[in-house]
């Protein structure tokens, strides 16, 4: 669903040519390129989620990928089927694995 470089603001993520556009959870894949940490939320949440070297307070909305190493993460849509991300910087791939509507 995404490949390329991933933004320092929050930017959206249509997933709605997968899921509908509808309110869906969704299981997401993510590869990168050098070490950092993503953060997802549903488009329309204002949460600004912690970002840093300790996942403990980003719960299933955040990850710290290693270099060339995958992780996952599971979130929710808003009503459009749509989230945002935001990184630091880095070459990213974002894979669908699944949702639930």
């Amino acid at each position: 669903v995404y490949s390329g470089e991933d933004p320092h603001d929050w930017s959206d993520l249509d997933l709605s040519g997968y899921v509908g556009s509808n309110y869906a959870l969704v299981f997401l894949r993510i590869t990168a390129t050098n070490e950092q940490t993503l953060i997802f939320r549903p488009k329309g949440d204002s949460g600004n989620y912690w970002r840093g070297t300790d996942l403990d307070d980003m719960g299933t909305k955040g990850v710290k990928i290693q270099s060339n190493e995958v992780d996952t993460a599971l979130m929710e849509t808003d009503s459009n089927g749509i989230i945002q991300f935001r990184g630091g910087g880095g070459n990213v791939t974002v894979t669908l694995i699944g949702y639930i509507k």
